[in-house]
């Protein structure tokens, strides 16, 4: 497993890497696709997810998804990443000992679901719409919010293994 994915100039596929990160906004992380010089020295960075999310502001939430969309597809334009990035966590944190709770909205479901629906209403914004329903809209980018899917849901109630 990696994070690129070969060109196929047959087919007139680019080699395409996945690896874009935004947690606090567009960021490079390493050596993967994202990298900031020339017209884009730097990218808005935003707090920790959890300091957000104590806002409790669901305006606050869209904005940020709408600056990190705009910024990443402006980065796009100028073949300064791909269009994929990891975003942030939208799981209920449950678990004090789980090293990545800031990056998550918090303990309550309820505000969790709330910041994870205007986030991503926010990076899927397309000319003003509130969502991206419409059939001739697009999303701005594409989007690997962390989900349930990664969480640390036990498949036992006795243990914390998962």
């Amino acid at each position: 497993m990696g994070d690129t994915a070969i060109s196929v100039p047959r087919l007139g596929h680019p080699k395409y890497n996945w690896w874009s990160e935004d947690l606090h906004g567009v960021s490079k992380v390493g050596d993967g696709a994202t990298w900031f010089g020339g017209v884009v020295p730097r990218a808005t960075s935003f707090p920790m997810v959890i300091s957000s999310a104590a806002s409790f502001n669901e305006t606050l939430w869209n904005t940020i998804g709408k600056v990190v969309s705009t910024e990443a597809r402006a980065m796009y334009n100028l073949g300064h990443s791909g269009l994929t990035f990891w975003s942030r966590n939208i799981n209920v944190a449950r678990d004090p000992r789980w090293g990545r709770i800031l990056e998550t909205p918090g303990e309550d479901p309820f505000l969790v679901g709330h910041y994870a629906a205007n986030f991503v209403r926010g990076l899927q914004d397309v000319d003003g719409q509130e969502t991206a329903a419409d059939l001739d809209s697009r999303p701005l980018r594409l989007r690997l919010v962390r989900s349930i899917s990664q969480n640390k849901a036990e498949y036992s109630s006795l243990s914390s293994q998962t």
